[in-house]
């Protein structure tokens, strides 16, 4: 377990220091280094999705994951016009202050939410609800079916993370051992430490109780087992002297 969580810790790492698969000018902005604009947050960050439900999210969220946070529609024309003037290429914005929530029908509202199982800061809820409010967890096709049947505005995904809608798209196939780790990816790179951390403090605890035993069974005056081999061979030679 410790080693796969340092796997899963520096492939984290990778994403959150190095920004890994971001593009060249998404990666200016997250890190500030244009003058004049404010640091952009990475859409995939501004959210804490249940473990369970990551691998969901995720896939719903699709390229949208390297979407920019802009706080407002003129910060995020500027960014692009920043982005076109340094030939940095071009990124996609969601504006704070212009983007609006999509939730259930009411014939719909007793599925399972994936929004439900997402958290935000309060800034980000409209955000949220865009990419979640009207996306049901499902647990197989068939399930999917009856809902879009009742809704076709809806998005169904599966906790592998297949896509089914209405409009006869539907993405899927195997997941990745990565999958999942780019939602959240700060929060969950503080639990992974976390946990790592825990463990090491186990297994240090487990070695010293596995050395102090070691040391009560070497101050045990119990022979060893070529001693104890003597001692028989020698009583067996003075029996037979005797005998």
């Amino acid at each position: 377990t410790i080693q796969a969580n340092e796997a899963r810790i520096d492939f984290l790492n990778g994403l959150v220091e190095h920004l890994e698969g971001v593009p060249d000018g998404a990666k200016a902005l997250a890190r500030g280094e244009i003058e004049g604009l404010p640091r952009f947050e990475i859409l995939s960050d501004v959210f804490y999705v249940e473990p369970e439900y990551r691998i969901a999210a995720e896939s719903i969220l699709g390229e949208a994951s390297n979407f920019m946070v802009a706080p407002d529609e003129h910060t995020a024309l500027s960014a692009v016009d920043s982005l076109r003037s340094r030939d940095l290429g071009t990124v996609t914005c969601v504006c704070r202050d212009k983007v609006r929530s999509s939730d259930f029908r009411p014939s719909t509202a007793s599925f399972k939410k994936l929004i439900e199982h997402v958290q935000m800061a309060p800034e980000h809820e409209a955000i949220a609800r865009y990419f979640f409010g009207n996306v049901a967890v499902v647990d197989s096709y068939s399930e999917a079916e009856k809902i879009l049947h009742k809704d076709p505005s809806v998005y169904c995904v599966n906790f592998t993370g297949d896509v089914f809608s209405a409009k006869g798209i539907i993405r899927g196939g195997s997941t990745r051992r990565t999958e999942g780790g780019r939602v959240g990816k700060l929060r969950q790179l503080e639990e992974l430490r976390s946990e790592q951390d825990r463990l090491t403090r186990e297994l240090s605890e487990l070695e010293d109780v596995i050395e102090n035993l070691q040391s009560e069974m070497d101050a045990l005056p119990i022979k060893s087992g070529n001693e104890k081999l003597r001692d028989l061979e020698l009583q067996l030679a003075r029996m037979e002297q005797s005998g």
